[in-house]
């Protein structure tokens, strides 16, 4: 797994960027997402 790996594949399955899962979100660099860690996902 590299760095934001995970972000791409959330984003990717949901149908959403992952620009907006970030914002929704406000994650901050590195934009680290951990098992169990739960999200707002923006509607597509």
């Amino acid at each position: 797994m590299q760095e934001g790996e995970w972000l791409y594949a959330i984003a990717r399955t949901y149908g959403v960027s992952p620009d907006a899962i970030i914002a929704a979100n406000n994650l901050q660099p590195p934009y680290t997402v951990y098992p169990g860690q739960k999200l707002i996902i923006p509607t597509p």
